[in-house]
């Protein structure tokens, strides 16, 4: 009787501690990979599609600059910054320029504000472009506006009063009173 006691305990004891405890131990490790596996491809996604110094998307050089490889190579290279970090840490602070001065300064707080986040020389010269262009637009169609209506305002003064003399505006060339 001891003995069907004996095994039906270490056989639970095997079946709880060997087939579910590895399992969940298993599981545990496969989770944890897939969540690295995750963080990797996001961290690659991330470096692929934003810049990584104004962490502005990549699809807003394709659209309204000269593309986005042109903007990491040359506007935004990240190895640039860090010469110019090492420059920094080499160079005496007396020699320092008051940009250099600033910037150490930051460093030296760890506080990063001084990156350009959000803001990229090139967009902001097609913003101003777009902006100018759309003021030129917005003027030509006020004027439109009020080229018609005073048009309008000849005509019904020339339609109520029928006299050439009563024509408030008369320069327009539609009127009738001319």
């Amino acid at each position: 009787m001891q003995f069907g006691y004996l095994a039906i305990y270490q056989l639970s004891f095997f079946i709880f501690i060997s087939t579910i405890g590895l399992n969940i131990i298993f599981g545990i490790i496969v989770d944890t990979f897939s969540e690295l596996r995750d963080k990797k491809w996001t961290a690659g996604k991330d470096m692929r599609e934003n810049c990584f110094i104004c962490g502005l998307p990549c699809y807003e050089f394709e659209h309204k600059s000269k593309g986005f490889i042109h903007h990491t190579k040359f506007e935004h290279n990240m190895w640039a910054y860090i010469h110019y970090f090492i420059y920094l840490s080499n160079t005496s602070p007396n020699d320092h320029t008051a940009l250099d001065a600033y910037v150490a300064k930051k460093r030296a707080q760890e506080a990063y504000d001084f990156f350009p986040q959000n803001k990229a020389l090139s967009l902001a010269s097609s913003n101003q472009t777009n902006e100018t262009n759309k003021i030129d637009l917005l003027s030509g169609k006020i004027q439109y506006l009020i080229d018609i209506h005073k048009k309008e305002v000849c005509l019904q003064s020339a339609i109520t009063n029928s006299k050439k003399d009563d024509c408030i505006i008369g320069s327009c060339k539609l009127c009738l009173c001319l």
